[in-house]
């Protein structure tokens, strides 16, 4: 199966204690410095690192990991971190009783945010390429199999939900969201926030990543274009929630997300600056 089309920069099951700091960025170069991308396809075998942000996901969690661990055919090495962004339920317990090879978990003390708790996944993955798919279980992230042999260093494959399965008012939410983006930032997703994603690990380390909620997604194609990647847009089957509670349509999340866009676009209309450095002695 071939990508589809293309936008972007022309228009040890070990627990971890994520760092609390907010605003981190992971690198911060110019964008002319990008020297560790490629353009060169990763072979089948590829590495791969799976990140699964999760909020009380206990009814979930098991089945993703199980499916994203069966990845592990398709590439020379698989990692899966299973984010656990301050769960009150047995999320955490869950992931930790799990005896699949290469799983890591990520723990927040308290829900500090969607963004959050994936940047903490992004920050912890070790291999070439980061696919991040949401703990809900609403899609099944043994789909990246067939785009593996085709990701670049210089690509991102973002997803969309064909046909959506939520009910219409989070799909017509999502939808005014896209659009919203689209006309602010002008970055442009047939689904922003569709949570099935790719990223080279080495534009992670250059991305300046600070959003902790529901504008991650669009802080990070905002990022990619910024500094001179494409995305590749793929249709991926999306499937109901069986259990647990979405929490993206609540007021707070949804004022959290347009408070983190306007400073986006504060961002965009700012003229870039080389981070300060220490002058030697």
């Amino acid at each position: 199966m071939g990508f589809g089309a293309s936008v972007g920069a022309g228009s040890s099951r070990a627990a971890l204690r994520a760092p609390g700091g907010k605003g981190l960025r992971l690198g911060g170069r110019c964008p002319c410095r990008m020297r560790l991308l490629t353009s060169a396809p990763m072979s089948r075998a590829a590495e791969l690192s799976v990140v699964l942000p999760c909020f009380n996901e206990a009814g979930n969690v098991a089945r993703v990991v199980r499916e994203a661990a069966e990845l592990a055919a398709h590439v020379a090495t698989l990692e899966i971190v299973v984010v656990d962004d301050g769960s009150t339920d047995e999320t955490a317990s869950i992931v930790e009783g799990l005896a699949v090879p290469g799983l890591r978990l990520v723990r927040h003390d308290e829900n500090r945010g969607y963004g959050a708790a994936l940047r903490s996944g992004l920050l912890a993955a070790r291999h070439d390429h980061v696919l991040y798919v949401d703990g809900d279980g609403q899609i099944d992230p043994r789909q990246v199999a067939p785009h593996l042999a085709e990701l670049r260093g210089d690509r991102v494959l973002c997803g969309f939900r064909a046909p959506r399965r939520d009910p219409w008012t989070r799909t017509l939410s999502g939808f005014a969201w896209t659009s919203l983006v689209g006309l602010t930032l002008g970055v442009h997703a047939r689904d922003l926030n569709c949570a099935f994603k790719v990223f080279p690990r080495a534009f992670l380390r250059e991305a300046r990543l600070e959003a902790e909620g529901a504008a991650v997604d669009a802080e990070l194609l905002f990022e990619a274009r910024r500094l001179g990647l494409r995305w590749t847009e793929v249709p991926v089957a999306h499937r109901p929630r069986v259990t647990g509670q979405a929490t993206g349509a609540k007021p707070t999340v949804i004022l959290r997300a347009l408070g983190e866009l306007s400073r986006l676009r504060t961002r965009a209309t700012a003229p870039f600056r080389e981070p300060e450095r220490a002058l030697p002695l």
